[in-house]
């Protein structure tokens, strides 16, 4: 590959001995691993991220999740500080883009009343092509007609961004994590491989402890990534259930014990080593010495 080779010579003189790539699916990874090797870069200098969990299983080569670090370096506000004082919030649960799945979570929510106890988004006028719904709904009962009528009340605002900016990674509602104790991550899938995006690296950052609906293995993930999960305060149990339908049910059930706490703060407090160890470990990762390669 001309340009790794091209990229070998430009840096040589920088001493830059890392490089990232982002690649899109048509390019192998053993492929563009090999080339870099033959440029002269040493196979642990290598890093790849994907946004889902590595596809590949090459020996010695690096994965990292793409949205932390493209989260790191298209988000330059200031980290929220970590502070004691009252918050006028139970959580944070915000959703840009609708899928059935993610509307029946946030009306749970909603037609409990807590929605109110919470710095609460749903915007229901941007969806996807095909929403394909993972969870089985034949047993919902009154909450389809919940989630009918809160999909009419929509959208739900908290904040006055545009929806362009609030698809962008460089955008920050400072209220949403310095205002609110938890944060409840409505990933982008609730199945297939497990795909770490900004929702999840958002409350890392900014030290709120987090819910994270998603895929199977989630936070399974996030820890061997060296982050901590607040196990102390959050039942996490909802990660190792591999039916999306029971996982789900589990997770809501966790965000609904949450907003309904009277000890929010105490709660939030007793997180107080984990958020920052989190913050510490995002904000610090080793970024010198890294070239990184969007392709």
């Amino acid at each position: 590959m001309d340009l790794i080779t091209d990229l070998a010579e430009a840096i040589a003189f920088k001493n830059i001995t890392n490089l990232y790539f982002l690649l899109p699916e048509n390019l192998l990874v053993k492929n563009v691993s090999a080339d870099a090797v033959r440029a002269g870069f040493q196979v642990e200098n290598l890093h790849f991220t994907e946004k889902s969990t590595k596809s590949h299983d090459l020996a010695g080569i690096a994965y990292t999740c793409s949205d932390e670090l493209l989260y790191r370096h298209r988000n330059r506000s200031m980290p929220t500080v970590y502070h004691e004082q009252e918050r006028s919030k139970k959580f944070t649960a915000l959703v840009r883009t609708h899928k059935e799945w993610r509307a029946y979570t946030m009306a749970r929510l909603w037609s409990k009343g807590l929605h109110e106890s919470g710095y609460f988004g749903y915007n229901n006028q941007i969806t996807v092509e095909e929403d394909i719904n993972p969870i089985d709904t034949s047993n919902l009962g009154s909450l389809k007609h919940h989630t009918e009528f809160f999909l009419k009340l929509c959208p739900f605002h908290c904040d006055l961004l545009t929806s362009d900016e609030h698809a962008n990674m460089k955008y920050t509602v400072g209220l949403h994590h310095s205002d609110a104790y938890f944060n409840f991550v409505i990933e982008s899938e609730l199945t297939g491989p497990v795909r770490l995006t900004e929702k999840v690296f958002k409350p890392i950052k900014n030290c709120q402890p987090f819910v994270v609906a998603g895929a199977y293995g989630s936070i399974k993930q996030l820890r061997e990534m060296g982050y901590r999960t607040f196990d102390s305060v959050i039942d996490h149990s909802y990660d190792t259930i591999e039916d999306p339908t029971l996982r789900w049910e589990a997770v809501c059930a966790e965000m609904c014990r949450i907003a309904k706490s009277k000890k929010a703060h105490t709660l939030y407090v007793n997180c107080k080593a984990d958020l920052l160890h989190n913050q510490q470990l995002f904000l610090n990762k080793e970024m010198s010495n890294i070239l990184i390669c969007l392709k």
